[in-house]
């Protein structure tokens, strides 16, 4: 059994595939991997992407997400999807950018991280996906389910979790970024990234 279902290039079309057995047998495969792997290692064992996150307490947040622009921001890199927006950034719509190495930070989930990579793409961490806020899971996920462990929120933080809207935000590298064709939408300073309204257009709020 391999370690993902088979991909047709959408989570609408593929979340109806993965059963619970095999979301389990993925989360467990996956945890084991990581838990084994040396330190030189661990890195690249730590994105697990959003399944597991949905499979246990989040499938509602995992509905609203998978609709959204950021979950589909990798499929939108492909020749002749968002021609007008593409056009409106100066970008040409019949390019091929999946394959642009510019692009990958803000598109994939886990870039130069140990996440997705060109060498071993990851369908599962294409677009921005919850780690990419929240930080690789691998090391902080175990303890996020124990809700009754002493001092979870800092274990929780020294294991890589972030807190997205709480102080630093991880917006501003990608939208504000010199490098995003569509930075003038969100001029530098102009807009309070730490608002908890931002996350609206990511997921529902709880």
């Amino acid at each position: 059994m391999g370690l993902s279902p088979a991909w047709d290039g959408s989570w609408e079309a593929n979340e109806y595939k993965m059963t619970v057995r095999t979301l389990g047998v993925i989360y467990i495969t996956v945890l084991g991997l990581f838990a084994l792997a040396g330190p030189g290692h661990a890195q690249e064992r730590g994105y697990l992407g959003p399944l597991p996150c949905a499979g246990e307490c989040h499938q509602e947040i995992f509905d609203t997400w998978k609709t959204s622009k950021h979950a589909k921001a990798f499929q939108n890199l492909a020749p002749g999807a968002r021609e007008k927006e593409k056009k409106e950034a100066g970008l040409k719509p019949a390019t091929d950018y999946t394959m642009d190495k510019t692009c990958m930070p803000c598109h994939v989930t886990g870039w130069n991280d140990g996440g997705y990579s060109m060498e071993k793409p990851d369908p599962y961490l294409q677009g921005v996906g919850c780690e990419s806020c929240h930080g690789a899971a691998g090391g902080w996920n175990e303890i996020h389910k124990k809700k009754d462990l002493a001092n979870r929120p800092r274990t929780m933080k020294q294991k890589g979790q972030i807190e997205p809207f709480k102080g630093r935000t991880v917006c501003v590298p990608c939208h504000e970024d010199d490098t995003n064709p569509y930075k003038f939408r969100t001029p530098p300073g102009k807009i309070d990234w730490t608002e908890l309204k931002h996350a609206d257009t990511y997921h529902i709020l709880k």
